[in-house]
């Protein structure tokens, strides 16, 4: 259930196509909302307040209600909420991976979202062969995936330092609202 698309393949996501730097393949398991359809990311920290969680839950609804789709990173805390929430009001949401789809999904705690996705209608999606597992270094790449799928980006709470701000960064060097 694993398919590759090159740049040049029409199942690669349009939107990526016009970022600085684009990967130059992508592995997608499930499936992806066609480029005209609106998409938001919505990031945040590993450990929200619970004012963040109720924001990203907002968000999520609001997105959802307006017939967008839900991009975000899979990771523990507001990414998970944010897919969650959106699987559990019947929206296409996307999680972009920091690691290969052929190892199993990390965090271990969202093996379960991660399925719900897929089979509500949603994908799962990498720019990572099969059996590569995550490192530093892929979860930049991952941010910089998440704000290059999205139309616009929302970022719920962050550390300065938090990894959150390399999607923010992204965003505002490949030109989407922030």
């Amino acid at each position: 259930g694993i398919e590759a698309a090159g740049f040049l393949d029409d199942r690669f996501p349009t939107t990526l196509r016009g970022i600085p730097d684009p990967p130059t393949v992508v592995f997608l398991r499930g499936v992806l909302a066609d480029g005209s359809v609106a998409a938001v990311a919505i990031v945040g920290a590993r450990r929200p307040s619970s004012r963040s969680t109720e924001a990203t839950k907002k968000a999520a609804e609001l997105s959802v209600g307006y017939g967008a789709s839900v991009i975000s990173g899979l990771a523990i805390g507001c990414d998970a909420v944010a897919h969650q929430t959106c699987v559990d009001m019947g929206g296409h949401t996307v999680a972009v991976l920091a690691h290969g789809l052929g190892v199993p999904i990390q965090p271990r705690r969202n093996r379960g979202l991660a399925e719900s996705i897929v089979s509500s209608g949603g994908a799962l999606i990498s720019e990572y062969r099969l059996p590569v597992d995550p490192s530093r270094r892929h979860f930049v790449d991952r941010n910089r995936m998440q704000s290059g799928l999205a139309w616009g980006v929302f970022v719920v709470e962050s550390r300065a330092d938090g990894g959150t701000m390399h999607t923010a960064t992204f965003a505002s060097r490949q030109g989407r609202p922030l």
